[in-house]
């Protein structure tokens, strides 16, 4: 179109004729682009004498080659009671065999550029070398001799160990990570897809159990090798007669999917994290089988329904409203039985809202036909999309590892392109009616359960199970801040200045200095705390508490540690505290008022309250405690979990171990043992942060 016009006909012709195309596009959606022709590598199978199964695809364009090594023996045969036993063997295969050390290990592949991968699911152990074409010799060494001679030695066990009991308790603190393994769970019950490991399951592995799960699965015929790159497969197959032939038969266990219960109601699963500015929620249930017929129709209606940025559900909750950064959904695809679930963060404000769109979003793409636009633009995305997952020989054996598990057949990559493109509108609404059930969904949430307990509930119309951020049953009741009735031994405090030094993994990040004062008040005795930490964190921090029953007077904090500000300014008299408080993620200070109750102490103050009070092995406290980050009061509960001889840099000291709950997460700390039980570490697993005492001048 030209940039000017010189009558104003042509001015009133060109607007009719850009008018005229535009309801022309949407009443008439154009047409996909016709699909270029893509030939998936063709691959070649046979099984060697021992029966391991080869899959060999030659694929020239450079001069690389994944070898990758599948053991039929995943989560899923794990024992109930030692859940991670299979993960735990996965990990282990290359910290040391008969004849090497877990370093030579890796200075052998390492020399000569080996990139290793390691990993387990729930159906299968995954080992993999990628490796320049010249070195796959070496590959082949390596992958014989971690899989066949591991020797799961007792350190790297329990180290291994306690890296997984960290992780599991860093979990707890991390919403995203709580609502995914509650929902597994929820909708796989008693069936092998549902086992997690706990601490106590991780505890109750021994070496003995890694020996027998590794001679009882990791053999010849319980294994499929995928030789994917600069290969020619009769070079192939000779050097893994050579390599692979002494790798005995074996009888391998086989796995027992014990039927998933089909649910038949909508039900809300709520894990209460007190505090919570956000709400983490997964919506779903029991998904297809891998050999359904449907999937294609599937894959593309839930492209339309929240498989990226321009879905349905993205559309509405983040581009419409502004509720989240992101919201999604997708169908697992598995050996024996799938999901689908859908999820995002939403703000603990919203929550109720958020649940509701979406359910509206999910009742809409199963009862109503989605566009023909929609159709065509799902199709568009995917089909073209999938060029980009068969680019590198690493990222075709997976795909054909893949399909090898879920007994696809030798065509499946070879005409799934053409399954999509098949796809029609009445498709789409025939296998969405079908495949999924909003009125039997189950509904996980991770959130301040006080916030949005009884709005979700009258929103969704449906009961809530309530429960705490560990799994057990929980009541509102339990949850209730309510007073208590301590009794303090508050002249054991004396005056004194402590440094504590802190590290976050590996690295010192300066020293925090507490300082510790009687005095006197308009006539009470009171305690005068100040804190200081200056370096990447910087924190000024002071409260003044009453030495009678250590409650409040006032309270100074100013935290700084990159973006993330915070500060308090608060008051006490008269049975209410007033002031301003800014949390991390708030732009500007909040007014705040909390009705004092019995026995409420700042949140910072628990410690010397601790250090006053008689402890006991193995029983429970529970604090009501003004949260200086939100002003409000608060639960921290408090177990002493055992008795443990420290040592830090101020020495030596009996301790008591303690772990707390409190609405930032749960973190432990270690006090001495005899009274006054001052601080001596505190470990914060989620942050990988640690305190540690360096000097105590009394």
């Amino acid at each position: 179109m030209k940039n000017h016009f010189r009558t104003m006909l042509a001015v009133t012709i060109a607007v009719l004729l850009v008018f005229t195309a535009a309801l022309w596009a949407k009443e008439q959606p154009p047409e996909p682009e016709k699909m270029k022709k893509l030939s998936f590598p063709s691959f070649k199978e046979f099984k060697m004498k021992n029966n391991i199964e080869v899959v060999v695809v030659e694929h020239h364009e450079q001069p690389v080659v994944t070898a990758a090594v599948v053991i039929r023996a995943g989560g899923v045969l794990d024992p109930w009671e030692k859940i991670g036993l299979s993960g735990f063997v996965a990990e282990l295969l290359n910290k040391g065999t008969k004849d090497k050390t877990s370093d030579e290990l890796a200075r052998w592949i390492e020399s000569v550029g080996g990139d290793v991968g390691i990993f387990s699911a729930d159906d299968y152990v995954y080992v993999t070398v990628s490796i320049l074409s010249e070195y796959l010799d070496t590959a082949y060494q390596y992958l014989t001799e971690i899989l066949m001679n591991p020797i799961f030695p007792e350190d790297e066990l329990e180290t291994h160990r306690k890296r997984i009991i960290t992780a599991l308790e860093i979990e707890l603190s991390q919403p995203r990570a709580v609502v995914n393994r509650q929902f597994t769970e929820i909708i796989y019950r008693d069936h092998p897809y549902a086992k997690a490991p706990t601490p106590e399951t991780v505890k109750a592995i021994s070496r003995e159990d890694l020996v027998e799960f590794h001679k009882r699965n990791f053999v010849a015929n319980n294994a499929l090798i995928a030789v994917v790159g600069d290969v020619k497969t009769k070079q192939v197959k000779k050097a893994l007669e050579k390599h692979f032939s002494s790798w005995k038969q074996g009888e391998p266990e086989v796995a027992e999917y014990t039927p998933a219960p089909d649910r038949t109601s909508k039900q809300i699963y709520l894990f209460h994290r007190p505090g919570s500015v956000q709400t983490e929620y997964r919506v779903g249930h029991l998904g297809l089988r891998a050999k359904d017929p449907d999937w294609p129709a599937v894959v593309v209606g839930n492209r339309v329904l929240g498989g990226g940025a321009d879905a349905r559900i993205f559309m509405n909750l983040r581009e419409d409203k502004g509720w989240t950064y992101g919201a999604y959904s997708s169908y697992s695809r598995s050996p024996d039985l799938g999901s689908f679930s859908t999820w995002a963060s939403v703000g603990t404000d919203v929550t109720d809202s958020a649940l509701v769109e979406l359910m509206g979003e999910l009742e809409r793409i199963s009862s109503e036909s989605v566009t023909e636009e929609e159709l065509n633009n799902a199709k568009a995305y995917l089909i073209g999309n999938f060029p980009n997952t068969i680019e590198t020989p690493n990222q075709i054996a997976g795909q054909i590892i893949q399909v090898k598990q879920l007994g696809l057949g030798k065509d499946h990559l070879e005409k799934y392109r053409d399954r999509l493109a098949k796809v029609t509108v009445e498709d789409v609404a025939r296998v969405m009616k079908k495949h999924l059930r909003p009125d039997n969904v189950a509904i996980v949430l991770v959130g301040d359960a006080k916030e949005i307990k009884d709005k979700v509930e009258n929103a969704l119309t449906a009961k809530v199970a309530l429960y705490d951020i560990e799994g057990e049953p929980l009541s509102m009741e339990a949850m209730a801040v309510k007073p208590v009735d301590y009794k303090y031994e508050t002249s054991l405090l004396k005056d004194m200045t402590a440094t504590y030094s802190l590290n976050v993994q590996t690295m010192a990040l300066g020293d925090l200095s507490v300082n510790l004062k009687n005095a006197s008040r308009e006539g009470k005795d009171v305690i005068e705390v100040s804190a200081k930490l200056a370096g990447m964190i910087n924190m000024d921090q002071k409260m003044v508490l009453s030495a009678e029953d250590l409650s409040p007077i006032s309270y100074m904090n100013r935290f700084m540690a990159g973006p993330t500000q915070m500060s308090a300014d608060l008051e006490f008299e008269g049975g209410k505290g007033v002031g301003t408080v800014k949390g991390p993620k708030a732009e500007e200070p909040k007014e705040i008022t909390v009705k004092m109750i019995k026995g409420a102490i700042l949140d910072d103050s628990v410690e010397f309250a601790l250090a006053v009070l008689p402890l006991e092995l193995a029983k429970k406290y529970r604090f009501p405690v003004v949260d200086t980050k939100s002003g409000t009061l608060q639960n921290v509960d408090i177990e002493v979990l055992e008795e443990i001889k420290l040592d830090v840099p101020a020495g030596a000291f009996d301790t008591y171990k303690l772990k707390f709950k409190t609405p930032d997460g749960e973190y432990f700390v270690y006090c001495k043992k005899a009274m006054p039980h001052l601080l001596i570490k505190q470990e914060v697993p989620a942050q990988a942060m640690s305190l540690e005492l360096k000097s105590l001048v009394k």
